[in-house]
């Protein structure tokens, strides 16, 4: 039997040495994360054909398709003002109030629940296409938009219907939009993050939108409403950007500590959501 020498015993002098683990520094975190949101500004038709096609999917079955989200909407609405019509306030601005209220909750029901699994539902496509992972965060704020743009219909019809009139101040309705979509942007950024690291976080969300619609003046009107009420509606986020939205539209001017809380919350989501994308970029492949 022939022995091994010490010399034959080691290793080669040309065998591969073994792989190191990479490890990116904070600097190189941050230029990824820059990399993907610019990538995914470069594409939009990206993330609105995804939008698009989640929207289709949904309702491929259906005669209606979309419509179906302005329906549901407007069967919500039509039950608001016939049980609570009369009781909160006169049916003619009870009616516009509800509507506004009710589309707006709509928007950012769907931004904060949908949202706390886009990179679970998109699972497929993450591991089969090179696509920034930011443009998802995009769709998925695209998708709510093009459902608020549906039901928005249901608001004219109202306002129509009540002859309610309106008056110039409405064009502060827009930019109080745009800090809307803002928001929707950062909370989106936050929760799909969360929703990936945590399972039970979109339950979590599901359950707080469902309080929320009692807690948020939609159904019941600030001004009417107790001590408890006016302090629900002074801090709750949700109360101040449905305000700038709809008070203008509404012939009235928002309260200023509206738009002061808005800017406010939209900083601290972004600055969030910068940090989760930051730290938790490289593992998205890995949790979904």
């Amino acid at each position: 039997m022939t022995e091994l020498s010490p010399a034959s015993s080691q290793s080669a002098p040309d065998s591969p040495a073994p792989e190191r683990a990479c490890v990116l520094s904070a600097p190189d975190l941050r230029a990824l994360a820059r990399a993907d949101i610019r990538d995914a500004l470069r594409k939009p038709r990206l993330w609105l054909y995804l939008a698009w096609h989640d929207i289709r999917v949904q309702f491929e079955r259906s005669i209606l398709g979309p419509l179906w989200m302005s329906l549901q909407a407007a069967a919500w609405i039509v039950a608001i003002i016939f049980v609570f019509g009369g009781i909160m306030g006169p049916y003619r601005e009870y009616a516009v109030y509800v509507a506004i209220g009710i589309v707006l909750y709509n928007f950012i029901t769907a931004v904060v629940t949908d949202s706390s699994d886009i990179f679970i539902r998109n699972r497929i496509v993450i591991h089969s296409y090179a696509n920034p992972y930011s443009a998802y965060v995009m769709k998925q704020v695209t998708t709510a938009l093009i459902q608020l743009a549906l039901q928005s219909g249901i608001v004219v019809i109202v306002f129509i219907a009540a002859g309610y009139p309106v008056g110039p101040l409405a064009l502060l309705a827009v930019p109080g939009l745009a800090l809307g979509v803002m928001m929707a942007m950062g909370l989106a950024l936050c929760f799909s993050l969360l929703g990936l690291r945590y399972g039970d976080f979109r339950f979590a969300m599901l359950a707080i939108m469902r309080l929320g619609l009692f807690i948020t003046p939609i159904l019941w009107t600030q001004d009417g409403g107790g001590w408890a009420k006016q302090l629900a509606a002074t801090v709750n986020p949700m109360a101040h950007f449905i305000n700038i939205v709809r008070m203008p539209l509404m012939g009235q001017m928002p309260d200023p500590i509206s738009y002061v809380i808005a800017v406010g919350c939209i900083i601290v989501a972004a600055i969030l959501g910068w940090w989760l994308f930051v730290r938790l970029r490289p593992t998205i492949p890995m949790w979904v």
